[in-house]
């Protein structure tokens, strides 16, 4: 599975690489914008910046916005901890508003707020808090930002080794309770298999009309993927999740004329989608499989009362037009996909 980080912070990237890959997950950076961060809150700032990589990209995104609350200062920096004072004098800074102050009222605590925003809207979110107190000096050549004025039990975070801090630190904390729910929300238990559509069943939209696990499972393009996490040769296929950021991207750059952006795709069965297809010289073609699901969609065609149908596997697309009902339907674009 792979997702975009939404961060230029590489202290953070190292970070998130790190704790993501045990999760099977692959993160991976791009050049994309820095929105503006108007929440005020940690959770809104993660869900902007998020959103922001999620809407560009078209690939699930995972961001975080944490920082530092120091409580003589009254919660500052807070969720401007970043822009609390010059680079490279923030903690000199923090220091400085506390010279003279005991230790008694030095306490602080780091948060940390992860959010993940999928393509189709959806998104997972979690918080962790870690709670100590703010050092007389700076201590500790590891870690970033203001890791090594924050301690616990006598040691900086900037004296603990990167297992040591994810341990205990505030995203250590915030990404356990993203992984289990993110593992929920992909329809997976710790150690178990995903759906075949790759959701969890209390939460899809389509559970009413839905054929079942077993009818889906039968020949599934998702479930043979999911399957496939950790073989290494089906990248960026991993996951659920992925394949259809990865589909939705390749169909939006299609450039098929009228047709609105792409911006989710469905489980659908092979018999759903398996019209008759003309060919020159009066001859018709079937080109899927009845018993196979394939992910696509219906969308109306701009100024017209016919309507687009999309589906894919893991070798082509196809965009076809049709009536009402598939009535007269012709296929626009078949080809088979860059791997």
């Amino acid at each position: 599975m792979k997702f975009v980080i939404a961060t230029h912070n590489k202290g953070k990237l190292v970070e998130f690489q790190r704790l993501l890959e045990p999760m099977g997950i692959e993160a991976v950076t791009m050049e994309i914008s820095e929105p503006e961060e108007t929440g005020t809150t940690f959770r809104e700032n993660a869900y902007v910046k998020a959103e922001a990589a999620c809407r560009e990209t078209g690939l699930p995104a995972v961001a975080d916005d944490s920082g530092l609350c120091v409580d003589y200062l009254d919660g500052a920096p807070g969720v401007y901890s970043a822009r609390f004072a010059q680079p490279g004098k923030r903690r000199l800074t923090i220091l400085e508003k506390l010279q003279g102050v005991p230790v008694e009222q030095r306490g602080a605590h780091f948060v940390s707020a992860v959010c993940c925003v999928f393509p189709n809207g959806d998104r997972v979110e979690a918080e962790g808090k870690c709670f100590g107190s703010i050092a007389f000096e700076s201590r500790g050549e590891n870690g970033f930002g203001y890791d090594s004025i924050f301690e616990q039990e006598g040691v900086t975070f900037g004296e603990l080794t990167a297992e040591e801090k994810d341990a205990r630190s505030h995203r250590g904390h915030a990404f356990a309770a993203f992984e289990q729910k993110l593992r929920a929300y992909l329809g997976q238990e710790q150690g178990g298999e995903p759906t075949p559509c790759g959701l969890d069943c209390a939460q899809c939209p389509g559970r009413e009309t839905c054929p079942g696990c077993e009818t889906l499972g039968k020949g599934c393009m998702l479930a043979q993927c999911a399957q496939k996490s950790a073989c290494g040769q089906c990248r960026p296929f991993a996951g659920a999740c992925g394949l259809k950021a990865q589909l939705i991207q390749e169909f939006n750059a299609l450039g098929v004329p009228d047709m609105p952006k792409v911006t989710d795709l469905n489980a659908l069965l092979g018999s759903y989608i398996n019209q008759e297809y003309p060919l020159p010289g009066g001859r018709t073609v079937k080109l899927w499989d009845d018993s196979r699901v394939y992910l696509g969609n219906q969308l109306e065609k701009q100024g017209s009362e016919r309507c687009y149908g999309l589906a894919a596997d893991e070798n082509y697309l196809m965009v076809a037009e049709y009536g009402e009902n598939g009535a007269d339907p012709e296929i626009v674009v078949y080809k088979r996909r860059r791997r």
